[in-house]
C-alpha cells in the first residue's frame, strides 16, 4: 500500500474508532496522543514497550480487525494509491493471535 509508512498508526486508531479520512502521520500521532492521554499515558509513542498491553486492555482489537476489513471492502476496485487510509496489519494480527496466551486470544479472535 502506498500508505505503508502510516499504516501502523492507522491500525492503532482503528482500536478506538472507524476512521476513513486520509491524513498524514502527523495527524494520526496527534489523534493518538489525545486518545492515550485520556487513558493516562503522557503521549503516544510507537516504540513504547507497553503499547500492546494498552491497546489490548483499553482499545478493542477485534473492532480494529473488523474496521480494517470494512475499510478494505469499501475500497474494493481501487488501486493502492487510491486507497488511503487503509491497512492490512490485521492479517498479520489474526495469524499471530493464535499464539497469544489463551486469556488474551478472545480479544483478537471471534469464536
Amino acid at each position: 500500500m502506498s500508505t505503508s509508512l502510516q499504516c501502523i498508526e492507522y491500525w492503532f486508531i482503528l482500536h478506538f474508532d472507524y476512521y476513513d479520512s486520509n491524513n498524514d502521520r502527523k495527524y494520526y500521532r496527534k489523534y493518538l496522543h489525545k486518545e492515550f492521554k485520556e487513558l493516562g499515558w503522557n503521549k503516544y509513542e510507537k516504540n513504547n514497550n507497553e503499547l500492546f498491553e494498552l491497546l489490548s486492555q483499553h482499545g478493542d482489537p477485534r473492532k480494529a480487525i473488523r474496521f480494517a476489513k470494512q475499510r478494505l471492502t469499501s475500497l474494493s476496485g481501487r488501486t493502492d494509491s487510491e486507497s488511503a487510509p487503509a491497512t492490512k496489519v490485521h492479517r498479520l494480527v489474526e495469524e499471530l493471535a493464535e499464539f497469544l496466551p489463551e486469556h488474551l486470544q478472545h480479544k483478537y479472535i471471534s469464536r
